[in-house]
């Protein structure tokens, strides 16, 4: 497998990026192998394997704690009650916390699951890209 079929390259700032990731399938784990199976292996198909586990490792998805579904929650409440048009637009929430403790990646998180909801629920394709097109949460 070659690493770009293994890691997945999406600008999030623009359309095209954050639509690729929205849709992107989630990723499946390697198969898991036994000390016998990895000694088997020759030095290339060892190596491939390696590389799986390495991408895999580290782009394991946020774990959901009791405070990450508190967040949901607490998102959703605010995201539903702020649906006013295009030209009216105002912003919905600011995580505050530490630096490090995972703002960044909730945020994609729940950007992501909104956005593959709403395709789902209104049985549309995304929106149409345009050249501009900069803001992942803008429709």
């Amino acid at each position: 497998m070659t690493n770009y079929a293994l890691e997945r390259h999406c600008t999030l700032c623009r359309q095209a990026g954050w639509l690729a990731r929205v849709s992107s399938p989630v990723r499946s784990a390697p198969a898991r192998c036994t000390r016998e199976q990895l000694d088997a292996m020759d030095r290339i198909e060892r190596r491939g394997y390696d590389k799986q586990r390495a991408v895999w490792h580290a782009n394991l998805g946020p774990i959901v704690t009791p405070q990450t579904q508190t967040l949901f929650a607490e998102l959703d409440e605010i995201v539903g009650s702020n649906r006013q048009d295009g030209d009216r637009v105002r912003g919905a929430a600011v995580p505050s916390a530490l630096p490090g403790s995972g703002k960044s990646t909730i945020a994609v998180c729940y950007g992501g699951a909104t956005t593959a909801s709403r395709s789902r629920c209104t049985a549309s394709t995304p929106p149409a890209l345009t050249s501009g097109s900069r803001s992942p949460t803008s429709r």
